[in-house]
């Protein structure tokens, strides 16, 4: 008979979170997500989904005047630089079009200068 060490449980290391979960829990809290313990003991964590930042652009697009007014242009058939993408979303070559309200453009700006993800170089100027 051959017992497999790799099938076997280390009950301490079951019974104590180890750095990594502490870790995970930690990001879990910062990001929003509301944590529980059901009723068999097991971790339940609750997160809000909120629209990606393409879907708001795109939800401003329909819903000011200047989007809508481009896109009926568009459907009537004046010459305009814009198109419709597959998404529906308005797009001049490979630039997505962004409405001027004040709501969407401090999210856009926001997003650029603060995201962990997102940088640009100190000579050039972001307006």
């Amino acid at each position: 008979m051959v017992a497999n060490v790799f099938s076997r449980k280390n009950k301490a290391a079951l019974s104590k979170p180890t750095v990594g979960k502490d870790r995970q829990l930690t990001k879990l809290k910062e990001m929003g997500a509301k944590l529980g313990i059901n009723a068999e003991g097991g971790l339940v964590a609750q997160l809000l989904v909120r629209p990606t930042y393409r879907e708001q652009i795109l939800q401003a697009q329909f819903r000011y005047n200047e989007g809508s007014k481009i896109r009926k242009n568009l459907e009537v058939g004046v010459e305009m630089p814009f198109q419709i993408a597959n998404d529906g979303s308005l797009i001049m070559g490979q630039w997505l079009y962004v409405s001027n309200k004040e709501t969407v453009t401090r999210m856009v700006l926001r997003e650029t200068h603060e995201s962990k993800f997102s940088m640009h170089p100190s000579s050039i100027k972001m307006y």
